[in-house]
């Protein structure tokens, strides 16, 4: 049976009129569409958030600027982190803001500022989690008495420890988006200031970049003073067992005359103090008559 040319025109159209229903669906499967009340709920929690962050953040470093029992090294990772984490809250309540927006209408503000909160957030979540790993770093060396604990935390130092903390998140976000490699921007799926799902590759720079090391960092450090803290419980446990208490010993010494007799002495000054005259005889009664 021949197929004349109609039928395959038809046959044609009819496969093209499949593929774009079929790519459609994807597409709307793959979008995040909620109804008004949902994103209201979204934008909630985000304000709520940000309210609850922002002052526990300052808090904080109020906090740690006061007190100055904490102006040493940890007291300066602590506020970095706090400093990091209040930049990251303030930004939220502009997710707030697109999440309210009408669909396929963007963000309500310029597209630039958009970017900006996109690579605040992404920055200040990866100079926390570095901070995280830092702190981690030093209380492992501090608990183990670490000879080079004073050298690595000392002041000088401890400013280039946070500038790196601040330019490496930085830069791992910035680089790629200026080779090309990334876009930020609004996000349509999601209505946030974020990354674009396209091209992923960005993405993957993110994660390998900003994830593995403070989290193996962590885990390492945190794991090392447990077992430190561990040893050092079983050290003193065994302590006590092997030592004899000592009300014990002083009863057994007792028991077998061991310890020295005991020896009264006057307390200071009472050699001053009047005796008790004794009492009369009957001779010394009658020549005092």
């Amino acid at each position: 049976m021949k197929r004349t040319k109609s039928g395959d025109s038809t046959l044609l159209l009819d496969m093209d009129i499949v593929s774009d229903s079929l790519n459609q669906s994807s597409v709307e499967s793959k979008t995040m569409e909620l109804d008004f009340t949902g994103r209201t709920t979204v934008a909630v929690f985000f304000i709520v958030s940000a309210i609850i962050g922002i002052i526990g953040n300052i808090f904080v470093i109020f906090g740690v600027s006061i007190s100055k029992k904490l102006w040493n090294s940890t007291g300066v990772l602590i506020s970095n982190l706090a400093v990091a984490d209040l930049l990251a809250c303030l930004v939220v309540p502009w997710h707030a803001a697109t999440m309210l927006s009408e669909a396929n209408q963007g963000p309500p503000f310029p597209q630039f500022i958009c970017g900006t909160i996109a690579v605040m957030v992404v920055a200040c979540v990866g100079c926390s989690m570095y901070t995280l790993a830092v702190i981690g770093i030093n209380r492992m060396m501090l608990l183990s008495k670490h000879p080079a604990y004073d050298f690595v935390f000392q002041s000088k130092i401890l400013v280039l420890i946070v500038i790196i903390l601040w330019a490496l998140p930085l830069s791992i976000t910035l680089i790629p988006l200026t080779i090309g490699l990334g876009k930020v921007g609004y996000n349509d799926k999601f209505r946030v200031c974020t990354q674009m799902s396209i091209p992923r590759v960005y993405d993957k720079i993110l994660m390998l970049g900003l994830c593995p090391i403070p989290y193996i960092t962590i885990v390492f450090c945190y794991w090392k003073i447990y077992v430190m803290l561990s040893r050092h419980t079983s050290k003193m446990a065994n302590l006590k067992v092997t030592e004899p208490p000592l009300s014990s010993a002083n009863n057994l010494d007792v028991i077998e005359g061991k310890c020295p007799p005991f020896t009264f002495r006057p307390l200071h000054g009472s050699h001053n103090r009047q005796q008790p005259s004794p009492a009369p005889t009957p001779a010394t009664y009658w020549l005092n008559t």
